[in-house]
């Protein structure tokens, strides 16, 4: 590792341009590597709305033409067990589908009491990390699409 502390170097906290620059040359590198000429990130965001407003939402990244990451799903606490948490997930699943995709994924924390609401919608565990945050699970999911 380089001993930054003896060199001209200056660590300092991004911002919007500096995170921007990063994506691009990171995107630059994946599209060399990937021959993928697209975008390499677009969103794919859905909502639910009654009359009194949004009751629940997803908001997911779909990337290099084949893979959906799913963000966020949330349901307002009164409108959970009612289905809408499974609508969302078909209707980007069947957008990202649309678009190409093979593989759906996600991570989820144990205390958000998520892991069989994925676990029945054809999801399976790839991986769990311990104590993150403290005490508590976070799972890592994944679905293949075709």
């Amino acid at each position: 590792m380089a001993n930054l502390a003896s060199q001209d170097y200056k660590i300092i906290e991004s911002t919007k341009d500096e995170i921007d620059w990063v994506e691009s040359q990171i995107n630059n590198y994946n599209r060399s590597l990937l021959a993928f000429s697209g975008e390499p990130e677009t969103s794919l965001n859905f909502y639910v709305k009654d009359n009194d407003g949004i009751i629940a939402g997803i908001n997911c990244c779909f990337y290099f033409g084949e893979f959906l990451y799913v963000n966020v799903l949330y349901v307002k606490e009164e409108y959970r067990g009612k289905g809408f948490g499974s609508i969302l997930l078909s209707k980007v699943e069947e957008e990202a589908r649309k678009k190409g995709a093979k593989l759906s994924q996600m991570h989820a924390f144990e205390f958000d009491n998520v892991k069989d609401f994925y676990l029945r919608h054809g999801y399976e565990i790839y991986g769990v990390m311990d104590d993150c945050p403290a005490k508590f699970k976070q799972y890592y999911f994944k679905k293949h699409l075709i």
